[in-house]
């Protein structure tokens, strides 16, 4: 996979994970802009509904809409979280050399 394909897809997960609480901040801070936020969120969620709902059709799956949609919301923050943990594990656990 070429440089550029990683950066487009790391900056996918980027805004996956920061849109939904820089939304939530500037919904509590901002007020004024609450109409505008809450409208791109229901654009966001319509959106992703859509998307996993063609997806499950095609692969003939029914009745798992609703835990596809909230693995799809949580699954960023997951990946950030074992990204850290598996990174801090393996620095523990360098094989010493002996001299």
């Amino acid at each position: 996979m070429s440089g550029s394909k990683k950066a487009v897809l790391a900056f996918d997960e980027l805004t996956k994970m920061v849109f939904l609480p820089i939304t939530i901040i500037t919904m509590v801070l901002l007020i004024e802009l609450w109409p505008l936020m809450a409208g791109l969120l229901f654009i966001m969620f319509t959106a992703r509904l859509v998307i996993i709902k063609i997806a499950l059709n095609r692969l003939n799956e029914r009745k798992i809409f609703i835990p596809s949609l909230v693995y799809d919301l949580i699954v960023p923050y997951f990946k950030l979280f074992y990204r850290w943990y598996f990174n801090n594990r393996s620095q523990k656990q360098k094989w010493k050399v002996k001299v």
